[in-house]
């Protein structure tokens, strides 16, 4: 039998080696067309841009009244682009930006911008755009004004300059300070960003001692549905200041605000999910964009599952790695239960006056 001591070795050195090794993805495995079901998905590839346009109701099997055009900023000219139809997308006649990049659709004089969803940031997983989803009202969220991710430990000198160009001024990071000592963020432009740690950590996920449950096949009182449950409604009661930081940057902020913790799915799903809902995006697209982080981490989660297997039944441990629906809206039925609605809860509890949070949507929001 192996003994403890050398399972211990062999976990931190295959944890050791996935803190370095970055995870390249097929053109297949950065799409996902459920996430914006009547928006067409940009996504840059190896120097090459590919335009699904899934369900945009504008567009007809004749693309000869379909125009793209492109920049590197929405405020900025957009020069007009060809492209060539494929099965199903179009391939653009763009020559890789060392910008992300935004593309204007016109057809039937209907037009559309759309920015790259899942960027091309190798050093890191899970990092995408808030932009683009629609509220209630008809509205739509902003592109490149939100984002969230896994840490960014790993970013390397190849994602330097596009990561210079999402004008992120804050980042918002929810680690704790031994996770933070261990695996600090790498940016470009470190002096330029407001780096603000709020450290939200639940009492039933200490990492370390997990980490000896797994070691030790230990895992028969572990209940990783029961204790994400719980975390998330600890999201809640122990991190009301934390929760007002994130608003308050938000509405103090000129430029984009990233969010992020480790894997970028549930601290950051939470309060990316609370912002959306409060700048008034469906709960079926909070959703939506939740479930993500799932397809987004796959490549990650199967990589440990399968280390998982020398210690202790994967099985167990899914729940841990993805995440589930059940969570996110255990949460926002723990606001209502607890202080009668998401309103009472923003406003009584947290602050967060009605005056703000119209700000918020004047600011995050465009017709």
């Amino acid at each position: 039998m192996v003994s403890f001591i050398y399972k211990r070795i062999l976990l931190a050195y295959l944890l050791l080696v996935d803190k370095f090794k970055t995870s390249s993805r097929s053109l297949t495995e950065k799409i996902l067309p459920t996430l914006t079901p009547n928006q067409p998905i940009l996504v840059r590839h190896e120097g090459r841009y590919f335009l699904f346009l899934n369900d945009w109701q504008p567009i007809s099997v004749d693309f000869s009244n379909l125009k793209i055009a492109y920049s590197v900023s929405l405020e900025g000219n957009f020069e007009a682009t060809t492209f060539i139809k494929k099965e199903n997308y179009l391939e653009l006649a763009i020559k890789e930006e060392s910008q992300r990049i935004f593309i204007k659709i016109t057809c039937s004089n209907q037009e559309i911008i759309i920015g790259e969803r899942l960027l091309n940031l190798k050093g890191t997983v899970n990092f995408r755009d808030v932009g683009g989803f629609v509220t209630e009202d008809g509205k739509e969220v902003k592109w490149g004004k939100i984002f969230r991710s896994g840490h960014l430990y790993k970013l390397g000198k190849g994602e330097h300059s596009v990561f210079k160009s999402l004008d992120i001024e804050a980042i918002i990071d929810f680690r704790g300070a031994q996770m933070l000592k261990r695996f600090p963020d790498r940016v470009p432009n470190a002096k330029e960003v407001n780096l603000i740690n709020l450290p939200i950590e639940s009492k039933g996920l200490e990492m370390r001692k997990l980490g000896r449950k797994i070691l030790k096949d230990d895992l028969e009182d572990f209940d990783a549905t029961v204790i994400l449950t719980k975390a998330y409604r600890d999201f809640i009661d122990s991190a009301e200041a934390e929760t007002i930081t994130i608003f308050r940057t938000l509405l103090e902020s000129d430029g984009a605000t990233l969010l992020h913790c480790s894997a970028g799915k549930d601290r950051t799903g939470f309060f990316i999910a609370l912002i959306l809902r409060v700048l008034g995006v469906s709960m079926a697209q909070v959703e939506r964009d939740y479930l993500a982080s799932n397809y987004f981490r796959k490549k990650e989660n199967d990589n440990l599952l399968e280390k998982a297997k020398l210690f202790t039944d994967p099985e167990r441990l899914y729940s841990l790695l993805n995440v589930e629906l059940s969570f996110l809206r255990a949460a926002f039925d723990y606001i209502d239960e607890k202080y009668g609605s998401l309103d009472n809860y923003l406003t009584e509890i947290l602050g967060i006056s009605e005056e703000m949070q119209k700000q918020l949507k004047q600011q995050y929001l465009m017709n």
